[in-house]
């Protein structure tokens, strides 16, 4: 794989990890405001989202649908770390002949 090509999957997986951060913080705020704040477990609230002592409760679809953004995330940042240290290892090698 050539360095330009490595240089371009970390930023872009850089900018996806960015991305997919303010979207879980978003989603984590637009969910903290918009659900109910009682428990009811009948419809399947019961997970909890605790925002600074305003707990809120989510679905199990909801749950998963927020930290996937997480997750993704974490995921990214990973992919752009190890694509970022092999374009500059390539870099270096390249300088030394």
């Amino acid at each position: 794989m050539s360095l330009k090509t490595k240089t371009l999957v970390a930023r872009c997986a850089g900018a996806l990890a960015l991305i997919s951060w303010i979207c879980f913080i978003e989603l984590y705020i637009y969910l903290d405001y918009t659900r109910p704040h009682k428990i009811d477990v009948a419809v399947g609230r019961n997970f909890s989202l605790n925002n600074h002592s305003s707990i809120a409760y989510l679905t199990h679809s909801e749950h998963a649908f927020l930290y996937a953004f997480a997750y993704l995330a974490g995921a990214f940042f990973i992919v752009a770390a190890v694509f970022y240290n092999a374009a500059k290892a390539t870099n270096v090698d390249r300088f030394r002949k």
